[in-house]
């Protein structure tokens, strides 16, 4: 089992705890985490399911390939930090990783 936590919007933290598998959209979705839209079910189509990652994290996962990184420029609250959690796969390197899900998505 792996830990992720999410912080929301409203600043409300929430721990799960998941199976190395699947993406960080996916598991917010299934356990209501606010924020995280993914209006594209996961396509990296739409950019409702932005978080910022803290700079340990962003060291542990691939770079955002171009069709991410081409969606996140679109986004007004594009920040360094900023990953599509549709494309973060749920890998046992990623345990203990933060996610901060931005007030607003797209």
């Amino acid at each position: 089992m792996i830990k992720v936590t999410f912080i929301e919007p409203t600043g409300n933290t929430r721990i799960l705890e998941t199976p190395p598998s699947g993406d960080m959209m996916h598991l917010a979705l299934a356990n209501g985490v606010a924020g995280i839209l993914g209006e594209c079910g996961g396509t990296c189509g739409c950019g409702t399911c932005q978080v910022h990652l803290d700079e340990q994290t962003l060291k542990r996962i691939p770079p955002a390939a171009d069709d991410e990184a081409d969606m996140l420029s679109l986004s007004d609250y594009l920040t360094p930090a900023s990953r599509l959690a549709c494309q973060i796969k749920l890998t046992p390197e990623l345990d203990g990783v933060i996610a901060k899900v931005p007030e607003v998505q797209g």
